[in-house]
C-alpha cells in the first residue's frame, strides 16, 4: 500500500493483525498503538486498504450528524458514490472516505470501525 494516502487516524488492515487506526506514517512503514506504551508498526507491504461496504457505509451514515454526507448503495467494481455537499464521489476505501471527509468539513470522520 502506498503511505502517502495515509494520515493518522486512517483506518487499515495490517496482515496478521487485523484492522487498526494508524497513529504514525513514514514512506515504508505505519504504526500504531494496540494498548497505551505498546507502539507497533507494519512494512507498507503488510498493510492493505479496508474495502468500503453497504454495512459499512450504513453503519457509517448513521454516526454522522452532517446531512450534506450521503452515500448510495450503487456499487461498481467495489466503488460507491458518496456525496459530500453535493459533489458526487466513487470511493473505494475506508481511508478514502476518511481523507475526503477530513477534507470537506475539516473534521475527522469518527467511526470505531476496528472492532
Amino acid at each position: 500500500m502506498n503511505t502517502r494516502e495515509l494520515r493518522i487516524g486512517n483506518y487499515v488492515d495490517v496482515k496478521g493483525v487485523g484492522i487498526v487506526k494508524v497513529n504514525g506514517v513514514t514512506q515504508h512503514k505505519i504504526g500504531w498503538c494496540p494498548a497505551p506504551g505498546r507502539e507497533r508498526y507494519a512494512r507498507a507491504r503488510e498493510v492493505k486498504p479496508v474495502a468500503l461496504s453497504c454495512e459499512s457505509l450504513e453503519l457509517i451514515n448513521s454516526h454522522v450528524d452532517n446531512k450534506d454526507f450521503l452515500y448510495d448503495d450503487y456499487e461498481s467494481n467495489g466503488k460507491f458514490i458518496v456525496s459530500f455537499g453535493g459533489a458526487l464521489l466513487f470511493v473505494e476505501y475506508l481511508h478514502q472516505l476518511q481523507n475526503i471527509y477530513f477534507d470537506f468539513y475539516h473534521e475527522e470522520l469518527v467511526v470505531d470501525i476496528a472492532k
